[in-house]
């Protein structure tokens, strides 16, 4: 980057980020209120993100969700209890109030055996979905049916005396078979969704992969889509429905009575695009005015140092030049007029003063004898843009010239 560019870059790089927090803090000030940040879907790290009607327990707030839809995590996955058993919701579907459930027993377990019905209350939010089908557990029967290769094998629940098997259909091995479950002890269903499977390929499966299919429930709370489609997230705040907008909650939707709110919006957005505007000119303003008064100063300077440096204290440099000729003469002045203290003819205040001594400075460190003792350009540039008293006056001149290697004569030309 060309230095007079970055110097005019870092200079004005404070008022770029005001304009940007101006900016930024504009617009915040249409998202404020904190129940609808509150309310934003979480996750358990795993799974589908949760929002109302349900609410994560230490994630969300209550009344993000209903009271019955309260969720937890385990192993970062969402997780209900139902019907004294804890199952891990696989999928959420908000769309038309349903989610995948499965038995957490399937994934924690090496022989996961259902030992009961599942049964839900009468105050429970939630239905199984309609279109399973029941897949049957028998356990601790005295006989093995004799169309066992339709059947799945609970090796863990089977001793030399007592059989345990699970299948589809179980109803319809008596027919064929005329086999009593009666011999059976006990016996549970569990709900399966197939999908789109076949159950004579799931025959071919293991009963686990079988059990984590899961099955589908549906549930019944207010819908949110109005309130959704209005930027807004829906809530449950003393026993009603409520939308959460991000400048304050709503009965229905963020749009309904909103008129007197767009315009507000519309106003605040008008007035920080005129206050960045505003800043920015006042900005533009600034540099260009700074930019005049410093090339102003520094040509005058540069016009008259050997006019306006007085020295305070007489000395008597004609010595100094008829034993040491002119050689550094103008470097060595102005340091000791440095070191001694100057006046500056035709400047009018304390900031030239300043300016102009601190460009004199640094002009001493740039024409120093040796190259090697030259500050670099960056390094010229952070002393200008660096406080006066941040600079050190410089070493006093050498009073010869740096050593210079002998040139030899080649006796090959270049052509």
């Amino acid at each position: 980057m060309d230095p007079k560019n970055s110097f005019a870059f870092r200079k004005l790089l404070p008022i770029y980020n005001c304009i940007f927090l101006f900016t930024y803090l504009a617009a915040q000030t249409v998202s404020q209120d904190p129940k609808f940040h509150s309310c934003e879907p979480k996750n358990c790290g795993a799974g589908p993100n949760i929002s109302y009607p349900f609410w994560l327990s230490q994630e969300q707030e209550s009344f993000c969700g209903y009271p019955n839809f309260m969720l937890n995590c385990s192993d970062k996955r969402p997780v209900l209890a139902i019907s004294n058993d804890v199952c891990i919701i696989e999928d959420i579907f908000y769309a038309n109030n349903s989610m995948r459930v499965v038995n957490a027993a399937v994934y924690e377990e090496t022989c996961p055996t259902p030992l009961h019905n599942i049964s839900l209350d009468r105050t429970t939010p939630f239905t199984i979905s309609p279109g399973y089908i029941d897949f049957s557990f028998f356990y601790n029967c005295t006989s093995k049916p004799k169309d066992y290769n339709n059947l799945y094998n609970l090796s863990c629940a089977t001793n030399s005396t007592h059989y345990s098997f699970a299948g589809f259909h179980l109803e319809e091995i008596e027919i064929r078979s005329i086999y009593s479950l009666n011999s059976c002890q006990d016996f549970a269903n569990t709900p399966i969704h197939t999908g789109e499977e076949d159950i004579g390929s799931l025959l071919r499966a293991n009963y686990t992969d079988v059990l984590k299919m899961g099955f589908l429930m549906n549930w019944t709370a207010r819908n949110c889509s109005s309130c959704e489609r209005s930027g807004g997230r829906c809530g449950y705040e003393n026993t009603a429905f409520i939308c959460f907008c991000s400048d304050r909650p709503r009965l229905e939707s963020c749009d309904a009575g909103t008129s007197s709110n767009a315009v507000r919006k519309i106003l605040i957005g008008l007035g920080a695009a005129l206050g960045t505007l505003v800043t920015m000119l006042i900005a533009v303003f600034w540099y260009r005015r700074k930019k005049r008064q410093y090339e102003s100063i520094f040509s005058r300077s540069i016009k008259s140092v050997p006019i306006f440096l007085k020295k305070k204290h007489n000395q008597d440099l004609e010595v100094f030049i008829r034993n040491h000729g002119p050689l550094a003469l103008k470097r060595y002045n102005l340091h000791l007029e440095l070191d001694d203290g100057f006046e500056l003819n035709g400047v009018t205040n304390a900031e030239q003063s300043d300016i102009v001594r601190q460009i004199a400075i640094v002009g001493l460190w740039c024409i120093l004898t040796y190259p090697s003792d030259r500050p670099s350009m960056r390094k010229v540039i952070e002393m200008l843009e660096g406080p006066l008293g941040a600079l050190k006056i410089p070493p006093k001149p050498r009073l010869y010239s740096p050593p210079r290697l002998l040139s030899y004569s080649s006796t090959t030309s270049l052509v």
